[in-house]
């Protein structure tokens, strides 16, 4: 009996160790947690799925981006929506209403310039999106500019009052 008492004992103990050793979900190299490559396509829909179940909120439309006093972005998204119409074509509804966030410098964003629309877009920080933002606007006038905001547009999605990603969309109509 005594035996026995030893045997369950030492099986227990190892069956402990084995299984909180192994039981590890996350993919890991020694201690460090192996991302997945961070491509539009993974943030179009494995990130964004994720940031949604999160409890993100999801918003459509075009953005124009401005650095605060305290050297924050500030985006203001002019609010779209896609619907179709009895033909069939798609048309962007605007939803008559703005509203501003905070774009953090580890955002993920994806940005594509105009003239290369066919192309997959870059994948960026926030703070590299704002670097192309401006260098895609310097020299605009004050209309241009505005026009260059209206033809751009973007999937949001917040978390927490401030932008975890910004997808550049294409939109064709």
């Amino acid at each position: 009996m005594r035996n026995i008492k030893k045997i369950v004992c030492i099986f227990t103990v190892f069956a402990l160790i084995v299984f909180s050793t192994s039981c590890d979900f996350q993919k890991k190299s020694g201690s460090t947690v192996i991302e997945p490559e961070i491509t539009p396509e993974y943030l179009e829909n494995e990130y964004s799925e994720q940031l949604l179940r999160d409890g993100a909120e999801y918003l459509f439309g075009n953005v124009s981006l401005k650095k605060t006093q305290d050297s924050q972005v500030e985006v203001t998204i002019s609010a779209k929506e896609l619907v179709e119409d009895y033909e069939g074509k798609i048309l962007i509804e605007n939803r008559n209403y703005e509203i501003s966030y905070v774009l953090p410098q580890e955002a993920r964003c994806t940005f594509r310039k105009p003239v290369d629309s066919k192309t997959e877009p870059d994948v960026l920080t926030g703070e590299q999106f704002l670097k192309a933002y401006e260098k895609e606007i310097k020299g605009m006038t004050l209309e241009q500019k505005k026009n260059y905001d209206n033809s751009q547009y973007y999937k949001i999605y917040v978390l927490n009052d401030q932008i975890e990603l910004l997808l550049n969309e294409r939109v064709e109509i």
